[in-house]
């Protein structure tokens, strides 16, 4: 690459794009330039040292430096003004930030002044705080267990256990082992509860909601309209209501009683005719003839034998005119980005699971008694979309 070239990239790190849509083609294009012009010292050095990056963002969020140099982002502190806002030992600290800016996560203007970059605001979120804990002290040493769990079975695609159960040598699937270990479900269920944070709701025009529409007769008859399985503390019953309040007709959110136990506005949700209903999805489904049934990153977490099970209930409790939307990610058949591959991995270290291309589901879909209809894509870069699913 010539001076000129390098000039280009240069300036285009100085004065990035400010449209979210350019800013995410040169995030893209960037990458693919990364990985061309790797050398072959690079990628070694890039891969043995792949955990320092979250190691360092996890010790960095401990000490707040994110937050304190996010809250003036154009302040230059001095090591010392950190090292007495932190109360780190400033040789270490200088070696923390060193690594840091090394990663594009602070940024040193001058020897012992550092401010903040681009990454530094990133890392202040709560949300991000929240994913770093989990992915540390959880994901982590399963992510490790992988290659010795693969080698151990065979090469066999995970059905019956996970790398997980070998990293933490337990034979509870991971939602039962958190029971017994509670700062790993603490960062787990803060993880879940953050993840979403600032995401778009599905429900603001993206995706259409015909399907959720009652006649007269069956709003009178009491039917319910959307049955949100697996649903958690009921935040899609709640944006629903949010975003279509023409819709009419009662909503149902079901779950164990340990996630139902956590709902903080049960009065809320009561005015707006949505009812609590506890229930395990891997027995018989209790609301019956609903309009719509819908599944958010419920199928993904199983593997098919147990989805079957899940959806074959479901389609048990469906009327004739019932329809089923499972909320996951759908993976391509080719080209899958580094975030949706590494999706799956994790479905599969932590629940022996898996994301499903559409062919996949057409199948596991059918073998539940039903037939794919159509899909929504609402998502592009994660894949994020709706299957939508009818009586076979």
């Amino acid at each position: 690459m010539g001076s000129t070239q390098v000039g280009i990239v240069r300036d285009l790190a100085k004065y990035p794009p400010q449209d979210p849509s350019a800013k995410k083609d040169l995030y893209n294009a960037a990458l693919e330039l990364l990985y061309s012009v790797e050398s072959a010292q690079d990628t070694a050095q890039r891969l043995y040292h792949g955990h320092v990056p979250l190691a360092m963002a996890q010790t960095g969020i401990d000490l707040n430096l994110f937050n304190i140099l996010a809250e003036q982002q154009d302040r230059e502190w001095t090591l010392e003004q950190l090292a007495e806002k932190t109360k780190a030992e400033p040789a270490l600290l200088y070696r923390v930030l060193r690594c840091l800016n090394a990663y594009g996560m602070v940024t040193q203007t001058k020897d012992n002044t550092f401010t903040a970059s681009n990454i530094t605001k990133n890392l202040a979120l709560p949300s991000t705080h929240a994913g770093i804990k989990h992915y540390s002290l959880t994901m982590t040493p399963a992510y490790n267990a992988i290659p010795k769990y693969l080698a151990k079975t065979g090469y066999k695609n995970p059905t019956d256990s996970a790398p997980f159960n070998l990293a933490y040598n337990t034979d509870l699937p991971v939602f039962e082992w958190r029971k017994h270990n509670p700062e790993n479900a603490k960062a787990g269920q803060a993880f879940m509860a953050a993840q979403r944070i600032g995401q778009r709701s599905i429900w603001d025009g993206r995706v259409p909601v015909s399907d959720l529409q009652l006649s007269e007769k069956d709003v009178a008859d009491g039917r319910v309209m959307f049955c949100d399985v697996g649903g958690g503390m009921g935040h899609q019953c709640l944006d629903l209501r949010k975003y279509h309040p023409e819709l009419k007709g009662k909503m149902v959110t079901e779950d164990l009683p340990l996630a139902q136990d956590m709902i903080p506005n049960r009065e809320e949700m009561k005015k707006l005719d949505i009812e609590p209903i506890p229930h395990d999805f891997m027995k018989e489904q209790p609301t019956k003839n609903a309009k719509v049934y819908y599944l958010r990153n419920v199928i993904h977490n199983w593997n098919d034998e147990p989805s079957k099970v899940i959806l074959s209930s479901v389609r048990k409790a469906m009327a004739d005119d019932s329809v089923v939307i499972i909320d996951d990610v759908l993976m391509p058949t080719i080209g899958a980005t580094w975030k949706q591959a590494s999706m799956d991995m994790a479905m599969m270290t932590m629940l022996a699971a898996m994301e499903r291309t559409k062919e996949h589901f057409e199948k596991l879909l059918a073998d539940s008694g039903l037939k794919l209809r159509e899909v929504h894509v609402y998502d592009e870069e994660y894949g994020d979309s709706l299957i939508v699913a009818v009586p076979a």
